[in-house]
């Protein structure tokens, strides 16, 4: 279960300690228009958190964040993440992040579906 945003390193811990299962992973690529959305990183985090609190969130740098899930319903994953990049596109001014997402039923290499 997630406590907030995690690091790089927490990745490549969960990475290594992966066993199997179906894989959800959402990366997400934050829109830097100018120096007025410096605090979306900020809001980006909570606003991560808040709608995936239960999948790991991690803080990859350099405004990007992945959030995966392992050992989930393919379908509840898709349904959540379409819901939030439908929400994001919809409910906001501007266009805060780029968002991309794969799901794969028996993953080998978790890296490679990153």
């Amino acid at each position: 279960m997630n406590c907030g945003v995690l690091t790089r390193e927490d990745l490549e811990k969960d990475i290594c300690q992966y066993q199997g299962g179906t894989v959800g992973v959402m990366y997400v690529n934050e829109n830097k228009i100018n120096d007025e959305l410096l605090r979306c990183r900020f809001e980006l985090d909570s606003l991560l958190t808040s709608a995936f609190p239960d999948y790991n969130v991690y803080d990859l740098g350099c405004n990007e964040y992945l959030v995966m899930a392992i050992d989930i319903k393919l379908s509840s994953f898709l349904q959540r993440v379409l819901a939030w990049h439908r929400w994001l596109w919809t409910s906001l001014d501007y266009p805060i992040a780029s968002v991309g997402y794969s799901v794969e039923a028996e993953v080998m290499d978790i890296k490679e579906l990153i």
